[in-house]
């Protein structure tokens, strides 16, 4: 096959949600075009979709290597500083993105951003690349929740001039604006840009898409988050089949695995539960460590479903287990913590283990008593940006979501 049919192949089979089948394809095109001076762009540009097939299937040192080649390539043609190579950043940032280093993505985009800024026009679909990669990375973090609005905004306009209304790039990008708005709390809003973006992502992608399997997940997960389970079933379940499909080491398989249990352990499916809870945890010690902190939320779930059972001794040893691992950790919010501990306490009493109880109990004070202090600050900020976000609404349009 020839690099030229490799790469073409290989773009079909990756926006079909091939990943496997496209890691193949460009991992030939690559071979074939290595060491040819005369295609050294061609052969950046295979490299970049190799990596962006390697993500999907969670081989991120991968990845990694295939992003740098290509942005090393690049900067030898185009410049260090070039659009060319801040392009490539944005799949750094995609990267950064899945191995939830948010801080390392939104510098990767901001950067990125700027750098294009520079060298096309307001309305090019490049800046609605760099847009949304900036805005979605900016959601998860502290205070930039309305920042990222705006830029996601920006996005979703220029997509829609440039692609039309029903564009998979749009509902990517009404997808992105939806989890922005769950981060900030905003879930009426949330719900109706998610069920847009999956109506649109459905029409260009097919039903059975896993574009369409990441949507099914933060619409479910939205519908947890307001204790909707009735609601959040059916799309959870369509979500996990939808998502099987992929490694199971994929982020998003595992997280959707890990939001069918709580809604299993929520309406009483214990043992269904337990086995989500389980699997879910394999696949995540697989893809991040046992002693990573994202695999808290699957030690905790699968500790609440314990302790639902009737199972003290398994939930005493995952609650143990998840208050070892964030203890490492440089950032171990006071909440968290004193949520942790007072299930370990239930554990301790229900098994009558009083002595072990009682050693919680300073730290359960201080934790308790930090957590509301914080809680308080939380809601003094949160107070001051609503009424500066309110006087900005009389000066600004906020966006168009129709």
């Amino acid at each position: 096959m020839s690099w030229e049919k490799a790469i073409d192949d290989g773009a079909a089979q990756y926006l079909r949600g091939e990943f496997k089948e496209s890691e193949q394809t460009f991992a030939s095109a690559v071979e074939s075009l290595k060491g040819n001076d005369t295609k050294r762009s061609e052969y950046a540009e295979a490299l970049e979709w190799l990596g962006r097939s390697q993500i999907w299937l969670a081989k991120y040192d991968a990845a990694d290597e295939s992003f740098t080649r290509s942005r090393e390539i690049k900067s030898e043609i185009y410049g260090a500083e070039s659009k060319e190579v801040a392009l490539v950043d944005l799949y750094r940032a995609d990267l950064a993105i899945a191995k939830q280093e948010f801080e390392e993505a939104h510098g990767l985009a901001t950067k990125a951003f700027e750098t294009i800024e520079k060298t096309v026009g307001a309305n090019d679909l490049a800046i609605a690349e760099a847009a949304s990669r900036v805005g979605l990375s900016g959601s998860y973090l502290a205070n930039k929740v309305d920042e990222s609005e705006s830029y996601l905004n920006k996005s979703l306009g220029i997509r829609r001039s440039k692609l039309g209304e029903e564009d998979r790039l749009v509902g990517e990008t009404l997808d992105e604006l939806s989890q922005c708005h769950a981060l900030a709390e905003n879930f009426t809003m949330a719900g109706a840009l998610g069920r847009k973006a999956l109506a649109i992502k459905e029409k260009a992608l097919g039903p059975d898409h896993p574009e369409v399997g990441v949507t099914l997940y933060h619409l479910s997960t939205q519908y947890v988050r307001t204790l909707m389970f009735e609601k959040a079933e059916p799309i959870a379940r369509r979500g996990v089949d939808i998502l099987s499909k992929l490694p199971a080491d994929n982020e998003y398989k595992i997280r959707m695995m890990e939001r069918l249990a709580t809604i299993c352990n929520a309406k009483g499916n214990l043992d269904e539960a337990e086995r989500l809870h389980t699997r879910a945890l394999a696949s995540a010690e697989k893809l991040w460590g046992a002693d990573n902190p994202n695999i808290v939320s699957n030690l905790v779930g699968l500790a609440s479903t314990n302790l639902n059972q009737n199972d003290f001794s398994n939930a005493e040893k995952h609650f143990k287990r998840s208050l070892r691992v964030m203890e490492r950790q440089a950032k171990f919010e006071a909440g968290q913590e004193y949520s942790l501990l007072q299930n370990l306490s239930c554990c301790y009493i229900f098994q009558l283990k009083l002595g072990d109880m009682l050693q919680l109990v300073p730290a359960t004070f201080r934790s308790r008593n930090v957590a509301n202090y914080s809680g308080m600050l939380d809601l003094i900020r949160k107070t001051v940006e609503f009424a500066i976000k309110q006087i900005d609404g009389y000066k600004k349009d906020r966006g168009d979501y129709s």
